[in-house]
């Protein structure tokens, strides 16, 4: 009879140990699944800040060459070469209002980086570029005209 009593305490202790080893993992899971979520949502949100810096980064610049040239005689030119990221939708320079837009996509949709220039540049249509915004290696050549103006055009380096 001794015998028969200790395997049935071996058995409330094996199911004892599976209880708790159930538990942990539970416990464990309950913790992981809503660590990976945060960590996904916050690496998704990363991306987006990486895209908006580089739009940041390109139309500061844009604005430094520009300014750097605005500060040349009539005739002078440089140029600035660029690595576009894909994202972009479209690039615009509104002469009268003196901004430089640059439109891209982001993961909540579509952004705009707005720079507000202190000298005139123009670009012919409205956009630096020759045949559409594009992403990839990109030159921009800023060319200082009278009355102070700088004119914006892609050319080919």
């Amino acid at each position: 009879m001794v015998k028969g009593r200790n395997n049935k305490n071996n058995w409330k202790k094996i199911a004892q140990i599976s209880v708790e080893y159930l538990l942990i993992t539970a416990f464990a899971f309950a913790i992981l699944i809503p660590g990976i979520y945060f960590f996904y949502n916050y690496s998704k949100g990363g991306t987006s800040d990486i895209v908006s810096t580089q739009f940041d980064r390109i139309g500061e610049e844009m604005l430094g060459k520009a300014l750097k040239i605005s500060s040349q005689g009539r005739g002078s030119w440089d140029t600035l070469d660029l690595t576009v990221p894909d994202k972009i939708i479209n690039m615009t320079i509104n002469d009268s209002e003196r901004e430089l837009t640059i439109s891209y996509w982001t993961d909540d949709g579509i952004s705009e980086a707005v720079f507000f220039l202190p000298i005139p540049l123009t670009a012919d249509g409205g956009t630096p570029y020759k045949n559409g915004p594009h992403p990839g290696k990109t030159y921009f050549k800023f060319i200082k005209e009278s009355g102070g103006v700088v004119k914006v055009v892609e050319t080919i380096n």
